[in-house]
């Protein structure tokens, strides 16, 4: 067990480490770090879905609009199936 005097520094040290650091502070906190290939790959959905949808229109082509809004169907389940988990954690 840790003593008053041990709990009190001990809070004092983890409220600067949230107001330095609130980034590692949820690290630590979580034991979880935020999955930046996550984000690369939802950023490439939506640029592929952008990009077939503006060939689609320009060469007024149905198979590169329907498969633009494949990629964007994708891109958001993704999403929301992460922030689904994310907050169930």
């Amino acid at each position: 067990m840790l003593s008053r005097d041990e709990k009190r520094r001990l809070a004092e040290i983890e409220r600067g480490l949230t107001e330095s650091d609130p980034a590692f502070a949820e690290v630590l906190r979580t034991g979880r770090r935020p999955s930046r290939a996550r984000a690369a790959a939802v950023r490439a959905g939506w640029f592929l879905g952008a990009l077939l949808l503006v060939l689609g229109l320009v060469t007024v082509t149905f198979s590169l609009v329907f498969w633009s809004v494949v990629a964007f169907a994708c891109t958001v389940g993704a999403h929301v199936s992460h922030k689904e988990r994310a907050s169930r954690e």
